[in-house]
C-alpha cells in the first residue's frame, strides 16, 4: 500500500497544486560552467562528457569516476 497525493490533502489538509517538478532547459555552455564550478572538473574533461552525451547531460557512471577520483586524491 502506498501513499498517494490524495491521502496527504486528506491527512493533512495539504493544497496539492502546481507542477511537481519544473525544469528548465539548460544551454550547453552553461551546462559546461555548472559542471566545472560545481564538481571541480578541468574544462575539457567537463567539455568532453557534454559532447558524448551530446548535450547538457552526464552520465552517473562519469559522475563516479569523478567522486572515487576525488577521494583518492582526498579532494574533499
Amino acid at each position: 500500500m502506498t501513499v498517494t497525493l490524495d491521502d496527504v490533502f486528506v491527512l493533512l489538509h495539504l493544497p496539492i497544486v502546481g507542477e511537481l517538478l519544473s525544469n528548465e532547459a539548460l544551454d550547453f555552455d552553461v551546462a559546461l560552467q555548472c559542471v566545472i564550478d560545481l564538481l571541480g572538473v578541468e574544462r575539457s574533461k567537463a567539455s568532453s562528457e557534454l559532447n558524448h552525451c551530446r548535450g547538457p547531460y552526464v552520465r552517473l557512471s562519469w559522475l563516479r569516476d569523478v567522486y572515487t577520483e576525488c577521494c583518492d586524491n582526498q579532494q574533499w
